[in-house]
């Protein structure tokens, strides 16, 4: 802590404020985890990252270089302030549009180290509520929701650390003066679309495998898919594929924006699960175009028609 070693009591006081978070590489060296809860639900943070590490390669058919940042805030206070910004602190808003409201999960994409010189940071944040009064049965910690919450934002973390916005970073670093983050020229500088970027995300977060379930008690591997679609169905069904092609996320419509990322993550699932061989070859025209720098929205736009072309086979496969 500093220049100290404190107990454990008191290195969790320590690093429990933004800035002096506890910096943990999971065990695969996948992901550094920079986070404010307590050391023992960083580690389960840093667990839960490397879990994605799996589908997150079939996603996108490429791999980060280096280890890839996840920030975890110990609370909603701390989450918003951080999003929002913090002028005791000398922290900026970290994101621009305001989607931190929308979900327990964000990407920080104007986050820039208080350092001299300046350090771009952007990168997957999240929430593990650690004065939710719901305790997650599995670990005995506060916040059931927290591990998704970490998965959602190591996918955000990913998706960036191989689609980098370098000449939109590079000017933010050579004007530091400036009033605002170019957060369109940002985007516009993508390859991976925001749908699908999203969808990976909540597929990572709420549509994996978990090969960890207890089948001998009735839980299903894919209990967290069956969750998802239930939620789905529940709320009228999937919607259009072109609204969700669309993903225009409003930070004032919570309910539907959240819904909407939900069914980015679905779409995902059936891109991923399904076993469509046109969807499956769409897909892997648009792996093959990230990997080789080729025209990855002609290669977006053949994976939308290959899922426009098959709703019945879609329909099946969510049994809806």
């Amino acid at each position: 802590c500093g220049d100290e070693w404190l107990d454990q009591e008191m290195a969790d006081e320590y690093h429990s404020k933004i800035q002096q978070w506890w910096t943990f590489p999971s065990e695969s060296k996948f992901f550094e985890i920079w986070s404010t809860t307590p050391w023992h639900v960083t580690r389960w943070a840093a667990w839960h990252a490397d879990q994605t590490y799996r589908d997150l390669k079939r996603a996108y058919g490429i791999a980060p270089e280096k280890p890839i940042v996840v920030a975890v805030l110990n609370g909603p206070e701390q989450y918003n302030r951080f999003a929002t910004g913090d002028q005791a602190l000398g922290l900026p808003p970290t994101e621009i549009q305001g989607f931190s409201s929308v979900h327990y999960a964000f990407f920080a994409e104007s986050w820039f180290l208080p350092i001299q010189p300046p350090e771009y940071l952007g990168t997957g944040v999240c929430v593990w509520n650690m004065s939710s009064p719901e305790i997650d049965p599995s670990t005995q910690i506060p916040d059931p929701f927290g591990k998704h919450a970490v998965r959602h934002a190591a996918a955000l973390s990913y998706a960036e650390a191989i689609d980098e916005s370098l000449n939109t970073v590079s000017r933010a670093l050579s004007s530091p003066g400036q009033q605002q983050f170019p957060f369109q020229a940002f985007w516009s500088e993508k390859k991976i679309p925001l749908w699908f970027r999203i969808g990976v995300g909540t597929y990572c977060e709420r549509y994996f495998f978990d090969p960890n379930a207890n089948v001998n008690e009735g839980y299903s591997p894919w209990w967290a898919r069956e969750w998802s679609l239930d939620n789905i169905r529940r709320s009228g069904g999937p919607k259009p594929f072109e609204e969700i092609f669309g993903m225009q996320l409003n930070a004032n419509d919570k309910a539907g924006s959240s819904m909407l990322i939900n069914q980015a993550g679905m779409l995902v699932s059936f891109v991923l699960d399904g076993k469509c061989q046109p969807v499956v070859q769409a897909h892997e025209a648009f792996k093959h175009a990230l990997r080789t720098g080729g025209d990855a929205a002609a290669a977006d736009q053949g994976l939308r028609k290959a899922l426009l072309d098959n709703t019945e086979a879609f329909h099946v496969y969510v049994k809806m």
